[in-house]
């Protein structure tokens, strides 16, 4: 097998680390960097599509870093779903695109964590173009303000696992493809 050359459009452990990881389980020869490249949509994306957006931006931004780069881009953000009472539950998510050197694209999406309401509707107020819930979330109760799962869990669930989750799901899906 030829060796990968994987970017992932940022630099943050939480996202790169999983990348390696995953390449290193799956027998996938790769070299993988990460690289600082603008999401281009709110500190905290919201609803499937701008969650979306995020993602596709970083994976394209990676892959045109070289010609055979295998562009990765992670995002999350918060999605809403109705209850039967009429209350919205706010979900984060991470949706991860990989993008081939010959454009082909995969996309999958995470597990999801329920964000207290409170710290969204915090965040929402102060403005989602600036402030995370992550934030919001680490400021009440302490941790990470880019891991709020691991303290929102006991500490039984990072997003690092969750992210090795999804990232497991678009390689596969590459590989049966081709990859």
């Amino acid at each position: 097998m030829q060796r990968k050359h994987i970017v992932v459009g940022s630099e943050s452990e939480h996202k790169v680390g999983p990348v390696s990881a995953v390449c290193v389980s799956m027998g996938i020869l790769a070299d993988v960097s990460g690289k600082d490249i603008p999401s281009l949509v709110n500190a905290q994306p919201e609803g499937l599509e701008e969650i979306y957006r995020g993602a596709s931006n970083r994976a394209k931004g990676a892959a045109a870093t070289g010609s055979d780069v295998i562009g990765i881009g992670i995002e999350n953000g918060i999605v809403r779903f109705g209850g039967a009472d009429g209350r919205r539950f706010p979900i984060d998510v991470a949706i991860i695109v990989l993008l081939l050197p010959d454009g082909r694209e995969y996309v999958s999406i995470s597990e999801g964590m329920r964000f207290p309401d409170a710290c969204v509707a915090e965040a929402e107020e102060r403005g989602f173009g600036t402030t995370t819930v992550g934030s919001v979330f680490s400021e009440r109760f302490g941790g990470d303000p880019t891991d709020p799962h691991i303290v929102m869990s006991g500490c039984r669930v990072s997003r690092r696992k969750i992210l090795t989750e999804g990232l497991k799901q678009v390689f596969y899906e590459a590989f049966l493809r081709g990859f």
